[in-house]
Order: structure tokens, then sequence, then C-alpha cells
């Protein structure tokens, strides 16, 4: 489905991230990333090595922040539904790389070959996590990726604390 983090023994398939409308620069440049900034607030998500990837290939991320902040990073897939990979990690100027070196796995490029979309979230307060929310949660399968960034949209904004958003494609190729 796009993306795989694997360790000995375990295997997680990650998929596509999509949202429509949430880089205020356009669509993002495969591997660079985009952002759209609330107030002076920014938030930047890039992949190491850049894109396209081949199946198999390892991938890092980098995910930064104009100001000391919280961040939380989604995957939605290419079937529709939508994978937390991480909420209200600290985020700074200093870039830091998802996974960290010490979190014993790995992103890979999986098959099928697409167009992966991820999302960073950055916010200067603690971010509503949407990955244990009562039923229907965004992250359930069926909520669908309009109502995923409706959602994200209105508890962001009902939070009342600045915040933005940056958008990465990977591209993923056999």
């Amino acid at each position: 489905m796009g993306m795989r983090a694997s360790r000995p023994g375990l295997a997680l398939v990650l998929g596509a991230v999509l949202l429509s409308g949430c880089a205020a620069t356009g669509a993002a440049p495969a591997g660079g990333g985009a952002s759209s900034s609330s107030s002076s607030f920014s938030v930047a998500l890039a992949a190491d090595p850049a894109p396209p990837l081949r199946i198999g290939q390892a991938v890092s991320l980098r995910l930064s922040a104009a100001a000391p902040s919280y961040g939380a990073l989604y995957h939605l897939r290419s079937d529709g539904g939508v994978a937390a990979l991480a909420e209200n990690i600290r985020l700074d100027p200093a870039a830091r790389r998802f996974p960290p070196s010490e979190a014993g796995y790995v992103l890979r490029a999986a098959p099928p070959a697409s167009l992966e979309r991820l999302l960073l979230v950055g916010a200067l307060r603690p971010i509503p996590p949407l990955g244990f929310a009562p039923q229907p949660s965004p992250l359930s399968p069926g909520f669908g990726h309009a109502a995923f960034a409706q959602d994200l949209e209105r508890r962001m904004n009902a939070s009342g604390a600045p915040w933005s958003r940056a958008e990465l494609l990977l591209e993923i190729r056999p």
C-alpha cells in the first residue's frame, strides 16, 4: 500500500496520505514538501533520500517547526483510511528524524507503485489526538479523507492556538 515500517519480526503497512487543499503554496514537489502557515508559525516536512523511491527502499522523514511546538504526522492511505504515525511529538527549528534512530524500525517503500502523501500538523499547544477518538473516528475505515480534513481543521481551529501543516508527496516506483 505504499510505505512499510519494519523491524525484525514486525511489519506495519502504511498507505497514502491525501488531504485536499492543505498546502497554501500549491502542490508539493515530490520529496520537498509544502507548507501552509497560520500567522508566522510554520512547519516543514521532507524525505531523505528525496523521491522517487524504489519499492523496498528505506526512507526517513525530517520534521521541523519555526518555534518549539507539538506535531502530529498522518498518513492517509490509498484505501481511504487514515493512520496517525505520531501524535504530540515535540518539534522545534532543528529538524528531527522520523522514525528516530532509537525506534528500532525503519520506513520502507512498499508496493504498489504510487504517489504517497504525508501530512505534518504543528501547533503551539498539544494537538487533540485523533487516534483514540470514540467511533466514528477520523481514523476509522470509511471515515474518508475529506471528512478527516474537515475534522482536523475543526479541531485545530477550536484549540485557539496558532497551527500549521505541511504536505509531502512521495513517488514510489517499482
